[in-house]
């Protein structure tokens, strides 16, 4: 079975010939760029064999929208580190809502990794 035939046989509740395995990481050391996001997922997925690619871009993405300035700050494991709050005052907390659209350029950029990750997977 191919991991692709494997992972949509669990999906569907049908037979396969094994569980299919995944797991994942941040890479926010590499992840600033959908090159350096793409070879890092794909490394990974290549290291360990497994059936499903779950792309893992910055873990604060979705409070940048919110006005949250974030960076790296050198733990290789951890994610980015909000270095300034979006929210400062009661009165910007009820401007931002759930519903609040991301931002385009934060939405192009996902879609750019996902698209750089996909072109470098074999199955």
């Amino acid at each position: 079975m191919t991991k692709r035939e494997r992972v949509l046989a669990a999906v569907e509740r049908r037979a396969a010939d094994r569980p299919p395995v995944a797991f994942w990481r941040q890479v926010p050391d590499v992840d600033h760029t959908a090159k350096g996001l793409a070879d890092a997922m794909l490394a990974f997925h290549r290291t360990w064999d497994l059936d499903l690619i779950k792309v893992m871009s910055s873990g604060v993405y979705c409070v940048e929208d919110w006005g949250c300035k974030v960076a790296y700050q050198g733990h290789p494991g951890g994610a980015r580190r909000c270095t300034e709050h979006g929210v400062k005052a009661v009165i910007h907390r009820r401007k931002a809502n759930a519903a609040t659209p991301a931002a385009p350029e934060i939405l192009a950029g996902l879609a750019k990794d996902c698209d750089v990750v996909f072109a470098g997977s074999a199955d």
